[in-house]
């Protein structure tokens, strides 16, 4: 497991330990304890298995949580590896969770740059109005924050499903930083 400070760091200590094995001896179409093997072997990191599995897939037929899960495993190589082999980086699963607002929510500001660069888009809620941004001020992730904001993030768009907006949240959570950086950007 990589060394990371992220609060989504528990998620490799869900794989299954008979996992590995599988991986290793599967096709790609396996499936252990109802998810894919594909989407274990993207939490683990195993970039050269995905590549392998997901030349020809079909992504309308993927559990979108695959992209996810390695992106809160904080999976470069394997995110790379899916949105090569065609991935949409704006993938999204029954509530409305994209990638891009997984990054945020586990603090990966590296895999929020990496996902803005490969086209994401960044003004994506999920069902309850949550988006990254709004994500990332509840958690006080200023460099995601600024990621979102250098990337043209729109703060008038982003509301949640009550009405709340960036700065009503960013004063609820009290944290000064992030209350002066949102009103560097706001008119």
């Amino acid at each position: 497991m990589q060394a990371s400070n992220s609060p989504c760091d528990y998620l490799v200590e869900t794989v299954p330990a008979n996992a590995g094995e599988l991986i290793e001896r599967s096709d790609g179409s396996d499936e252990l304890y109802g998810k894919s093997i594909v989407y274990y072997a993207a939490v683990l990191g195993k970039a050269n298995k995905i590549s392998e599995w997901v030349q020809n897939a079909d992504w309308a037929t993927l559990d979108p949580e695959i992209l996810s899960g390695a992106v809160i495993a904080g999976r470069p190589n394997v995110v790379n590896a899916l949105l090569q082999a065609g991935a949409s980086p704006d993938w999204q699963d029954a509530s409305g969770m994209t990638p891009l607002l997984a990054a945020a929510s586990c603090e990966r500001s590296d895999m929020v740059a990496l996902l803005i660069d490969a086209g994401a888009n960044i003004q994506t809620p999920n069902k309850d109005g949550l988006d990254p941004m709004l994500q990332a001020i509840t958690l006080g992730d200023l460099d995601t924050i600024e990621i979102l904001l250098e990337s043209g993030f729109d703060l008038s768009q982003a509301r949640l499903a009550n009405g709340l907006g960036p700065m009503d949240i960013a004063q609820l959570t009290e944290n000064e930083e992030v209350i002066n950086t949102l009103s560097r950007y706001l008119p």
